[in-house]
């Protein structure tokens, strides 16, 4: 059984059972702006640019009173960052850009979700940590000089000594309307987790330096739908 197998698995009983595994089920998907807190190793942030991406999936929810939802969730969501460098020598203009992409599997294994004027028109906010798994990822790199480029694209190798560390870990913080039964929200993801290997020179290198630290950074806007 692969991973998204599993992830189907997943998804298909909290959607059909939602009598045994929860009382709420909420389909959400929507836009990810992703970027990376890069530093060298003297602790100076690298300058980078945040990436459009996506993030889909479900959460289910226990309610504890009027005003208070507890709930989990668990997404497809994509990270990373992009980045250019322009430089001119002799007259020439050169550019250097990169851009690095991510899809992660994330568990949000128990948020709460408050609701502070219940009614036709809901506000809410929400809290509570995040768990991410990498999937796939790619890294591209674009070189101009004049008018000429040359384009490189290369998969990421997961894993302890690789490429990239494959989990991630942070907080999420979030905040949103909901008009039953539909949810519009926003939501921010800070990365606590170095996901930096030792040997991951080679993926961050910004601006011909040598990373110490890389941790992901999300902004996400998500488009909700009540199921039960």
């Amino acid at each position: 059984m692969n991973i998204y197998t599993k992830i189907y698995f997943i998804l298909s009983i909290m959607i059909t059972a939602p009598g045994v595994f929860a009382q709420i089920v909420n389909l959400k998907g929507g836009v990810n702006f992703a970027n990376m807190a890069i530093t060298d190793n003297q602790n100076i942030r690298e300058d980078t640019q945040m990436r459009s991406g996506f993030h889909a999936g479900a959460t289910y929810g226990f309610p504890t009173g009027k005003n208070l939802i507890f709930e989990s969730g668990l997404y497809l969501s994509s990270k990373g960052y992009k980045s250019i460098d322009k430089l001119m020598h002799q007259g020439q203009n050169y550019e250097h850009s990169e851009q690095l992409n991510l899809l992660y599997l994330e568990i949000h294994p128990l948020a709460v979700r408050a609701i502070t004027n219940p009614g036709i028109v809901k506000i809410y906010g929400t809290a509570g940590p995040y768990l991410s798994y990498g999937l796939k990822g790619t890294r591209r790199e674009e070189d101009i000089a004049g008018r000429n480029s040359h384009i490189t694209t290369n998969k990421i190798d997961w894993g302890s000594g690789r490429d990239v560390g494959r989990l991630d870990y942070g907080l999420s913080l979030g905040a949103g309307l909901s008009i039953d039964p539909i949810q519009i929200g926003v939501s921010y993801s800070l990365g606590l987790f170095n996901i930096r290997n030792s040997l991951g020179d080679m993926i961050f290198p910004i601006f011909g330096k040598v990373s110490d630290s890389a941790k992901n950074h999300v902004f996400g806007i998500s488009l909700g739908y009540e199921l039960f």
